[in-house]
């Protein structure tokens, strides 16, 4: 294997997914959903949410801490308003049935809101707030997460690294799908770097006296995440776990369980879903076209020295995702290697 480039062929490493799944007492069905939001954030580029992170949920699956038939359970249901309970389930096949029945419920009824408390880890949010697109609608899905955060000023873990997506159609145009964590960088991407021995930008985390650092172990000694946007990025944190955590009756704030810790307890994340059906407020095709006109002039607008084009949000995902499909995933040798070594341990087939 390749130090510096190892592809694998996307049919391939989902079925690899699926086996470990299923190994672990995950149903077929579910094993399916879960593995597509994996792959879909490997081929996206977005690594940090991608295969990478398997052998740590296949930790938890064995250690309890996701439960493989949890029930997904109705608290309320208010028409455009539900308010769901995970369970400690997988956190990716509730989010999946959650967007669902937001968009359900936003064709019934215009607009939606779906609070989900005792969930899991769902990976890329974007994912579910895309699933809208097909249906002409706006998708919208936040989560909160287990303290890695400072507030603005400060040096304790008091606030996850929280994200939200909202994904809009477009008619000739790419969609506009913005997902972003409020962290400078995911923890996750900062444990890549890590992995692969590089270095990170200094305003991406504090060390453990509070002073900036580029070095990516640090995380694992003490190491504080700051957020993107100083005091902004902070703020915007403070809202997403409000309407998550807060809004659905479940953990927020220092009381989520970190992601990775203890793998025998559910994280007890909380997650928000809504969809806008976009016929209830103008024509559809009127709409899409706006939406083109808008990106148009965006992208045509003028360039700074040294810049080669302007990117729309999602944008460049979708371009890595056509690379990668044509060319297969790209995986780090020890990503390999862990993945080989999972495979061992569950007396699987290695994927390489």
């Amino acid at each position: 294997m390749s130090n510096t480039e190892i592809r694998v062929g996307e049919q391939q490493l989902r079925e690899f997914c699926i086996a470990v799944f299923r190994r672990l007492g995950v149903s077929s069905e579910d094993a399916s959903i879960w593995a597509d939001v994996l792959l879909e954030s490997s081929l996206r580029g977005i690594d940090s949410h991608g295969v990478v992170v398997l052998p740590m949920y296949a930790e938890m699956l064995r250690a309890g801490g996701i439960k493989t038939k949890a029930p997904l359970e109705t608290i309320y249901d208010g028409g455009p308003i539900l308010q769901l309970d995970g369970n400690g389930g997988i956190g990716q096949v509730i989010a999946n049935r959650a967007m669902d029945l937001a968009l359900e419920r936003a064709q019934q009824f215009g607009i939606s809101l779906i609070t989900v408390r005792n969930s899991n880890h769902f990976g890329m949010a974007g994912f579910y707030a895309a699933q809208g697109l097909a249906r002409d609608m706006i998708g919208m899905a936040l989560t909160n997460a287990g303290p890695a955060l400072v507030a603005w000023g400060g040096m304790s873990k008091v606030i996850g690294s929280n994200a939200m997506a909202i994904a809009v159609p477009t008619r000739e145009e790419l969609p506009v799908i913005f997902d972003s964590a409020i962290g400078a960088a995911a923890a996750a991407r900062i444990f890549v770097a890590a992995e692969k021995g590089e270095r990170i930008p200094a305003d991406w985390m504090l060390d453990r006296e509070g002073e900036p650092t580029t070095d990516p172990n640090v995380l694992f000694q003490g190491g504080v995440l700051l957020p993107f946007g100083k005091h902004k990025g902070y703020g915007l944190g403070i809202v997403v776990d409000s309407l998550t955590g807060v809004l659905s009756g479940g953990l927020f704030g220092t009381a989520v369980g970190g992601f990775g810790r203890d793998m025998s307890q559910p994280l007890g994340v909380c997650q928000s879903f809504g969809a806008v059906d976009i016929g209830r407020f103008l024509p559809v095709d009127e709409f899409k076209s706006r939406m083109d006109y808008l990106v148009c002039e965006i992208k045509g607008s003028r360039l700074r020295p040294n810049s080669e084009r302007i990117y729309l949000p999602g944008e460049r995902g979708f371009l890595t995702r056509a690379e990668r499909r044509q060319n297969g995933i790209l995986l780090w040798e020890k990503l390999a290697r862990d993945l080989n070594k999972l495979a061992r341990v569950l007396s699987l087939a290695p994927l390489l």
